[in-house]
């Protein structure tokens, strides 16, 4: 949902700020996501919220 939604964006960047402050691995760090999200983007399941 983050994809398409500045606020699920905005909290899922506080989440991994958080992780990082904590000192909790974060898998995302040496990772290139565009690839992920741009199929993400395509996917019709992807703009729900869920689990409505």
């Amino acid at each position: 949902m983050q994809l398409f939604d500045e606020s699920s964006r905005l909290g899922y960047l506080d989440d991994r700020a958080n992780a990082r402050y904590l000192g909790l691995d974060d898998h995302y760090v040496n990772t290139d996501t565009s690839a992920m999200e741009a199929i993400a983007r395509q996917l019709p399941f992807s703009r729900k919220h869920r689990p409505e």
